[in-house]
């Protein structure tokens, strides 16, 4: 193997955090018996500052333990380029005898990438994200919801148990008083394992003060989503939010 190409040695259920540079990469290696896993990968892009950026991009390829490919494991595993700072993926593999496997984990963002590889049972529960983001439960079928307030560039994640229905879910943004009238920010539908869905996300971007944005969720049965809301005021400083979820009138 040659030198650049040097693993690190992880096991079911452990979180591998590396930290690239744009372009680099870095070889993962695990040993697994028959059986499903699924494979999560959360990258968090920042600049020399530390600042969140824009965009993060990048690959995991996916290859037999010594690096050579084969034709029964999908080399191009995981990609992606999301006009986000934080972003999840999320890939399921079955085995039909044990194997061992490497991973190989590509940072295309221009700035420097907080890669976190996690490799679990396909049945596991919710892997905590590797960018440390913690997921407070929602109040479904509450007036008032959730909230707080939300600095710049800044994200905050709300899990959902959805029974049967059409539920009404929606973000509110609000400007402090004093400030400029300009409110921008996103919420984002992830499925119960941190995934975007293909919905796109619901923005707010107005010149005033405050603002609402909903979507009606038909659900046919009960399910789990996460709700993630992102401040992206563009250097306007900190706003006030809440997220609810209701029955859809």
């Amino acid at each position: 193997m040659l030198q650049g190409d040097r693993a690190i040695q992880t096991k079911i259920g452990e979180a591998k955090t590396v930290s690239l540079e744009k372009g680099k990469r870095q070889d993962f290696t695990i040993a697994l018996t028959k059986g499903s896993y699924r494979v999560v990968l959360d990258a968090k892009g920042s600049d020399d500052e530390g600042k969140p950026v824009n965009v993060v991009q990048g690959a995991v390829k996916l290859m037999k333990q010594n690096g050579a490919t084969d034709s029964s494991l999908a080399y191009d595993f995981l990609g992606w380029y999301e006009f986000d700072a934080l972003h999840r993926e999320v890939r399921t593999i079955t085995l039909t005898k044990n194997t061992a496997l490497r991973f190989r984990v590509t940072n295309s963002t221009l700035s420097k990438a907080e890669d976190t590889l996690t490799i679990v049972s396909a049945a596991a529960p919710f892997v905590p994200f590797g960018f440390k983001a913690p997921v407070e439960a929602a109040k479904v079928g509450d007036e008032t919801g959730v909230g707080g307030k939300i600095d710049d560039l800044n994200y905050a994640y709300y899990r959902a148990k959805l029974p049967v229905g059409k539920w009404s879910i929606s973000l509110g943004l609000r400007r402090p008083e004093g400030t400029d009238a300009y409110v921008c920010g996103t919420l984002t539908l992830l499925d119960e394992q941190g995934k975007r869905l293909p919905d796109e996300p619901l923005k707010i971007d107005v010149t005033e003060d405050t603002g609402r944005v909903e979507k009606v969720l038909a659900v046919k049965k009960p399910r789990t989503v996460i709700l993630r809301v992102k401040n992206i005021s563009n250097n306007h400083g900190t706003l006030d939010y809440d997220v609810t979820v209701r029955p859809a009138s």
